[in-house]
Parts: C-alpha cells; sequence; structure tokens
C-alpha cells in the first residue's frame, strides 16, 4: 500500500490560494511612489527647529557626551549618524520601517481572525488609515514621529500576538520594540513604566508561567533603558520646555491658577505674569535667556514638575478642560500646516478625517462602545485573548493620548499623533472580531483560512506582475508629474 506524501504545495480543489503577498507588493508599491516621489528632487529639505536640532546632535556623534546627554533624545541622532546624515537615505529608511510595520500588522490581523472576509475587511480599514495623510506624512520629515508611529504598530501587533502565543521570541521583540520607543521621546517612559507594572501582574498568572525568568529579564532591560532616559533628561534639562510651555500657555492665562500655583513665592508671580500666552521660544526665547527671568529657570529646574504635577491633582477642573480642548484639537485638526509636500493630495483616498470622533466627548463615547462590544466579543472563546489584548490597549492609549496632551501644551496635534493611532488599531479590531463573530454565526458554512505553500512558478509569477505594475505606474507620473529619474531608478 503507497502513502499520500504530506506535501504543503499539495491542496484539495476546495483550497483557496494565499494571494495576500500579492496585494502587500502592489499596494506597498503604490504608496512609496505617492508618498515620496513630490519631495525627491527637492531632497526632503528640514524646515522644523526638532530637524535641525536632531541633525546637529547626530553630527556629534556617538563618541561624544553631549550625544548621550543632549538636548534631544538619542534615538532619533543614531539613526542619522549611522545614515550620516544623508536625509535622502533617512527618508527612505523610516518609510520602510513604516511600510514594514504596516505589513506585521496585517500579517497579525490574517493569521488572528478565522474567516477571510473579517480579516481582509480589517486590512483594508488598517491599510487605508496608515495610507492616510495625516500619519502618511511624517515619513517626510526628520521628525521622531514617523519611527514612533511604526513602532507603535509593531507593539499594538506583538500584543495581539503575545495574547494569543506568548513565544519568546515574541516577547523579546516586545520589550525591544518599548526600549527603542523610549530613545525616541522621554514621554515613551510612561508605556515602558506601565509594561514594567504589567509583567508584575502578569508573572502571578499561569499563561506565562514557562516565561517567567525571561520576562523578569526584559524588564530589567527596560528598567535600565528607562533609567538612562530619565538621568539623560535630568542631566539637560530638556524637562524645562514642557514646564515652560504649560506655564506660560496654560496656567498664566489663569489668575486663580496662577496664584495657587506660585502660592509660596509670589515675588516670582509677578515676575513672569507679563508672558502669559508665551512659550519657551516666544521672543527670541526670553523664557530661556532673559537674565531677569533666572529665577523662574531656578524654580523650573527645582520645583517646576513637582508644582505641576501638584497641580494637575489639585486643580481637576482646570486641567480636565485643557486636556479636553486639547484632545478635540487633534482629532479635529487636519494637520495640512504639517504638510510642506503635499501629502493631502496624494494620499487622501480613506475618510479618516469624516469617520474619526470630531471632540473629547465623541471620543469618550467612541472607546466606551468599543469596550462594551470586546465584553460581547469576550464570551466568543476564539476572541477571548484577542478581546482582553484590545481593552487593555484601548486603555492604555487613552491614557497615553491625556499623558501626551497634558506634558506640553506646544505642538499639541504633533506630540498626540501617536496615541491617536495606537487608540485607532483597537478601534479596527473591534470592527472586524465582530464581523468575525457575525459570520461564524451564520448558517451558511464560510471556509476560514487554508495555508498553502505557495510553489517557485508562483513567486515568479508575482514578482513578473510586481515589476511590470511598478514600470506602468513610474511612467504615469513621468508623464503627469515632474520627477526626478533618480527616484524611478532608487525605488526599482
Amino acid at each position: 500500500m503507497t502513502s499520500i506524501s504530506a506535501d504543503p504545495t499539495i491542496t484539495t480543489p476546495l483550497a483557496k490560494k494565499d494571494w495576500s503577498r500579492v496585494v502587500f507588493f502592489i499596494g506597498s508599491f503604490l504608496f512609496v511612489v505617492r508618498l515620496l516621489g513630490s519631495g525627491w528632487r527637492q531632497g526632503f529639505p528640514i524646515a522644523f527647529p526638532d530637524s535641525a536640532n536632531y541633525l546637529s546632535t547626530s553630527a556629534l556623534g556617538p563618541f561624544s557626551s553631549e550625544f548621550w546627554l543632549g538636548d534631544k533624545p538619542v534615538g532619533l541622532p543614531l539613526m542619522l549618524w549611522l545614515l550620516r546624515s544623508n536625509i535622502r537615505a533617512f527618508i527612505v529608511f523610516q518609510t520602510v520601517v513604516y511600510i514594514s510595520a504596516g505589513l506585521f500588522l496585517f500579517r497579525t490581523i490574517l493569521e488572528t481572525f478565522a474567516h477571510r472576509i473579517s480579516a481582509w475587511l480589517g486590512i483594508f480599514i488598517s491599510a487605508g488609515i496608515l495610507s492616510h495623510y495625516k500619519f502618511a506624512l511624517w515619513n517626510l520629515e526628520v521628525l521622531s514621529e514617523s519611527l514612533i508611529l511604526s513602532l507603535t504598530i509593531i507593539g499594538i501587533s506583538l500584543v495581539i500576538r503575545i495574547s494569543q502565543n506568548p513565544t519568546k521570541s515574541n516577547l523579546i521583540l516586545f520589550c525591544t520594540v518599548l526600549s527603542f520607543l523610549v530613545l525616541l521621546r522621554d514621554i515613551n517612559v510612561v508605556l515602558a513604566i506601565l509594561a514594567i507594572c504589567g509583567a508584575g501582574i502578569v508573572l502571578r498568572t499561569q499563561y506565562f508561567k514557562e516565561h517567567q525568568r525571561l520576562i523578569i529579564r526584559l524588564a530589567v532591560v527596560l528598567s535600565i533603558f528607562s533609567l538612562y532616559v530619565l538621568i539623560a533628561q535630568s542631566e539637560s534639562q530638556r524637562y524645562q520646555y514642557g514646564v515652560i510651555n504649560n506655564v506660560g500657555i496654560r496656567i498664566l492665562p489663569d489668575p486663580r491658577v496662577s496664584v495657587k500655583t506660585f502660592d509660596e513665592n509670589p515675588q516670582l508671580l509677578q515676575l513672569i505674569e507679563g508672558r502669559a500666552g508665551r512659550n519657551a521660544w516666544d521672543d527670541g526665547g526670553a523664557f530661556l535667556t532673559d537674565p531677569s527671568l533666572e529665577p523662574f529657570r531656578n524654580w523650573v529646574y527645582k520645583n517646576g514638575q513637582k508644582e505641576l504635577f501638584t497641580s494637575m491633582i489639585t486643580e481637576p477642573a482646570f486641567w480636565n478642560s485643557h486636556i479636553s480642548n486639547g484632545m478635540s484639537s487633534t482629532l479635529a485638526q487636519d494637520l495640512r500646516s504639517y504638510d510642506r509636500f503635499g501629502t493631502s493630495l496624494r494620499l487622501n483616498i480613506f475618510p479618516l478625517n469624516e469617520v474619526m470622533p470630531s471632540s473629547s466627548g465623541n471620543y469618550l463615547i467612541v472607546v466606551a462602545l468599543s469596550s462594551l462590544a470586546f465584553v460581547f466579543i469576550y464570551r466568543r472563546r476564539q476572541h477571548k485573548q484577542v478581546a482582553i489584548a484590545s481593552i487593555i490597549l484601548l486603555t492604555i492609549s487613552s491614557f497615553f493620548f491625556v499623558v501626551s496632551i497634558a506634558a506640553d501644551a506646544v505642538e499639541v496635534e504633533r506630540h498626540s499623533i501617536p496615541p491617536l493611532l495606537m487608540t485607532t488599531i483597537p478601534l479596527v479590531l473591534c470592527i472586524v472580531a465582530l464581523v468575525d463573530r457575525a459570520i461564524s454565526s451564520l448558517p451558511l458554512h464560510i471556509n476560514s483560512f487554508d495555508r498553502v505553500q505557495a510553489s517557485r512558478s508562483t513567486d515568479i509569477a508575482v514578482s513578473g506582475f510586481f515589476v511590470l505594475t511598478m514600470m506602468s505606474i513610474v511612467a504615469l507620473e513621468f508623464r503627469t508629474q515632474d520627477w526626478d529619474p533618480s527616484f524611478a531608478r532608487t525605488i526599482i
């Protein structure tokens, strides 16, 4: 008697091919061409002071102590130094990271949900969000937003994967992602602290019993990175900007809160009350350089953070009003003031601005309804872990949204983009899980995924089709826009 070989390339006639790679190839190419082309000839010139600061820090090199304890977190200057401060190379690098993060999320959705309809619905919605100019435009700037967005997407994907299968590699990768996030922006230490606290909780569960020692080691590593960032922040005194901006823009315009904040030092209030509505860099950076304001700067260095934190506890209504306004501004802002390369004209297919809540009240309602939906989904065994992970993500992202707004009164919309995306993806997962549950409850039989190993001929056909598509689109772009031929060669 002969037996049939368990060759993974042999499938039944009913098995469905996995065309995800074809779709991902074409989608990634379209995104790259539409995003990078408009600024390629110009070389993506910088315009923001932070960009110049990152480049000047990278010029110091990692062999200088000022590089590690400088005015900016070390993550982005280190990337620029590795790329020899080549702006084009850096833009391409962070765009590739962004696309890779998106593909990792799409693959996670494919592997999480049972039915093709619901999984592809989640992929198309997620792709529409990630390719929207509101998030995509940051790939064209020498700022930390793009890499933070990319690492946020990877981190969320890993949380979903870990909730279903806590492998050693996923746990190590998650710790690595959080460590890089901490190195990119100081406020991300909040995420690291929450992760460390979460590690202390999961160690008591049976679910992570096999990886307890690994989790402890990873928590120690993450603590070291966080401690370094806090030391560097204190050494460079870069926390002063957030304190000064909050005092000038939020506290001084309110006489009652101003008096209460400086009740132990009324002379200091008299010294700065004329600067109400000003930030740290207004009027030639008077808050930072004016000799007459030296007593105020001493207060910022010694007591500023503590007094602001105390104010947030004793004046909840005041801070709630500013946080609510900041959240509404972030949700309603179209960010076209940051769009220097016309990305909104090229990547505006998905109606993100129309479907997202436009105020803090609507945002809280959406989050609350999504949480209730996940509680409903939790009852289905198949999505139990996804529901738990998504509720945790929604809670953390909402808290981080609030912290990001409260930490600094300047460029609130820009600094709130990562927490906004962090909230959006779990909402998409909620929709997908509900659709997946609805499909499962139908009397009709809908096939779940059939994992198929593609043959070599399929790979060749996919590659050939991708190359032909790329050539066609580049040719069309040459006919319609004034593009640099070096851009086409780089993409190819």
